[in-house]
């Protein structure tokens, strides 16, 4: 069974996804899809989710085959090279991905899709708890990230011919306002293994 697990930034849904492969026994792939995209392509992964974030088409979508009107060409390779690591992980197994437009590339495997989102003041609440050494606390500054990365991750989606947090386009949509991504996997989990049963 793949999974796939989109979110918004900092309303835990990493999290979720790393729990509930624990739980379930599954391969966990997140930042690794655009690791190997670097390798296979020799190119930075800055520039790469520069590439893919920036790019604002036109696609339309026959199956798994994509054709746009207004993209650079690079930002075409860059999407076909992540659907060929995407489905070369896929392949080895249950598999639980996170983001990076798993619920389209990986359409063909039908995956599990869910959505994780919170409130506002949950995400900037929960961003400023994890900050890395060196990061800028003020709320302010991480309002903005918060905001940027959503447009950037609305952009990519569009890119692959849907509407990102579009419900439609989801099995499951989660919040994690009353409820910690810990408690929420275990509640997916049970399920899960219902469906899996059926």
């Amino acid at each position: 069974m793949i999974i796939t697990i989109s979110r918004q930034f900092g309303s835990g849904g990493r999290e979720l996804a790393k729990r509930l492969a624990e739980k379930l026994g599954y391969n966990y792939y997140d930042k690794v899809i655009l690791e190997e995209v670097a390798k296979e392509s020799s190119l930075d992964e800055n520039y790469i989710e520069k590439v893919l974030s920036s790019s604002n088409p036109t696609p339309y979508i026959t199956g798994c085959t994509f054709s746009y009107s207004m993209m650079h060409r690079h930002a075409t390779d860059i999407v076909f090279l992540q659907q060929k690591v995407m489905d070369k992980l896929a392949k080895k197994g249950n598999a639980i991905f996170v983001g990076r437009g798993a619920e389209v590339l990986l359409k063909e495997y039908n995956p599990f899709r869910i959505f994780v989102y919170t409130t506002l003041e949950k995400r900037l609440s929960r961003t400023l708890d994890n900050l890395k050494d060196g990061e800028d606390s003020r709320e302010k500054t991480m309002l903005k990230k918060i905001k940027q990365i959503d447009k950037e991750r609305i952009k990519t989606c569009r890119m692959l011919g849907f509407e990102w947090g579009k419900k439609e386009h989801y099995d499951l949509c989660v919040s994690t306002e009353k409820i910690s991504p810990k408690e929420l996997a275990d509640v997916i989990f049970d399920y899960l293994q219902k469906l899996i049963k059926d």
